[in-house]
């Protein structure tokens, strides 16, 4: 079966404008190896293209919503992002000018891309490579970059070995390591299913490579991490993650939506709890300690959060402080007042606000923690926050979890492309 095995499936609408844009533009593309759906990609889309066509790329890509990872925002490195709300789908396109690998660390095989880019094919409107130089292509990444054959890539090398005595890349990629390795025993063991045989094979390929990598080679690897390395401070104001803040009344879904989120987010991100109200059992001695150390313990716990934001990291906060504004119950009201103001207060607000919505009855079917008509006074009290605080969103949590998690991504998806524009998280 030729490269086109499985051109079968429709790719994503998004992918399908991007690559019918690239080709009307007359760009000089292909994708290095085909996704195991291109209509539903869950990882990297990876592209490569000719170095006098990449930022023409990165102008098409942007038209279509996508935008730079700070840091990794002009080719060979360069990484777009987009979240496509109709197809609830995020989308990377990996996208680089040269056929390079992870092991040696960044190395390169000389040459080799704008073969690959000579011979590629055009099948249904997508650029892929020609069969012989897939074989090879999807085979050093499993080596070199995975260090391993997964299962789900067994299946197309061994549809597409026949043809990979053709390609150039093998014998090129064995020369590099200095001779001692031939294709012919990776061809051999991919047609047998020896897959243990194969990821020893690749091993010795990783330390022949990097043994005869010549020292100029090295010291441009060592170089590019330095820099890259170098830079990191000067991108934190751009790649300082972003948060967001989860609230409603007991029952509408908060630790679920979060969960959800966090689960389908494609890059690192945390779950911090910041509920205002959970209180310590136990003695009186002990029930006031904590509440007297319960500002401290919030401070804490955004301290956390602003460290994971720093490290990148997206930050969902599972409630926060806002619930300190809903109205003090008896007894002691007169001095509950003063403190509640200080909790609402004791951290800066957050970025974005989603208030998850149900009606009361709802909320107390779900969980039966408090009576119906008291969720239903703090939900309207939590939708009257419109207006009143940043940033404010009110999903209804009545749906699906699916499209409750999906609006909320959503929100995430727009502050967080604000934010590696250069623009505001919460614009």
């Amino acid at each position: 079966m030729s490269a086109a095995i499985a051109v079968a499936a429709p790719a994503h609408p998004v992918l399908r404008r991007l690559f019918t844009d690239l080709e009307e533009r007359g760009l000089l593309w292909t994708l290095l190896r085909r996704p195991s759906s291109l209509a539903a990609p869950t990882g990297d889309v990876d592209i490569l293209v000719s170095p006098a066509d990449a930022d023409a790329l990165r102008e098409v890509a942007a038209g279509l919503g996508f935008v730079p990872v700070p840091g990794w925002e002009s080719a060979p490195d360069l990484l777009l992002v987009s979240y496509d709300r109709p197809s609830d789908r995020w989308l990377v396109l990996d996208v680089t000018t040269t056929v390079s690998f992870r092991a040696p660390r960044s190395w390169e095989l000389a040459d080799t891309a704008g073969q690959v880019l000579a011979r590629r094919q055009l099948l249904d409107g997508i650029a892929l490579p020609a069969d012989e130089d897939a074989f090879w292509l999807l085979l050093l990444h499993c080596l070199l970059d995975k260090r391993r054959v997964a299962s789900h890539y067994r299946g197309p090398l061994q549809q597409l070995v026949a043809t990979g005595s053709r390609s150039p890349i093998g014998r090129a990629a064995c020369g590099a390591a200095g001779g001692r390795l031939t294709p012919q025993p990776f061809e051999d063991a991919v047609r047998a299913g020896a897959w243990e045989t194969l990821d020893e094979l690749g091993g010795r390929l990783a330390a022949e490579l990097r043994r005869h990598r010549p020292v100029h080679e090295r010291w441009r690897a060592c170089s590019k991490h330095v820099v890259a390395t170098a830079r990191k401070p000067f991108l934190v104001p751009r790649r300082r993650g972003v948060n967001l803040a989860l609230l409603g009344p007991n029952g509408v879904g908060k630790s679920t939506a979060a969960a959800a989120v966090q689960r389908s987010f494609p890059f690192e991100s945390r779950i911090v709890y910041m509920g205002v109200w959970k209180a310590a059992g136990g003695s009186p001695a002990r029930q006031t300690a904590e509440v007297v150390t319960r500002p401290a313990r919030i401070w804490c716990r955004y301290l956390l959060a602003q460290y994971h934001q720093l490290r990148g990291r997206l930050v969902i906060y599972d409630r926060y402080v806002y619930e300190a504004r809903l109205p003090a119950a008896p007894p002691l009201v007169a001095a509950k007042r003063p403190y509640f103001w200080l909790l609402a207060h004791v951290v800066p607000p957050a970025e974005a606000l989603v208030v998850l919505d149900v009606p009361g009855d709802v909320a107390y079917g779900r969980k039966q923690e408090d009576e119906p008509d008291e969720l239903e006074s703090e939900r309207r009290f939590y939708a009257g926050l419109a207006g009143r605080v940043p940033s404010f969103e009110l999903v209804d949590a009545a749906v699906g979890p699916e499209t409750v998690r999906a609006e909320i991504t959503a929100i995430v998806w727009r502050d967080l492309a604000n934010r590696w524009r250069g623009g505001r998280s919460h614009a």
